[in-house]
């Protein structure tokens, strides 16, 4: 996951690939597991800084 976020961080291409083939939908449904939070919110901290992040933003809320 920490990968995920290197490669997602300041990459509005990784973001929208990652967007396209439900990555966001799966990081965001394990936010909910305290093991994995952290890393979850981190992933999706960088979807919501780009393009289309007010999706993922509305989601989390």
């Amino acid at each position: 996951m920490e990968t995920l976020t290197v490669l997602l961080q300041g990459s509005n291409t990784n973001a929208g690939i990652f967007r396209e083939f439900g990555g966001a939908r799966c990081v965001h449904n394990i936010v909910k597991y305290p093991q994995c939070r952290q890393h979850a919110l981190m992933i999706i901290q960088q979807l919501v800084l780009s393009p289309s992040g007010d999706d993922d933003m509305g989601t989390l809320l």
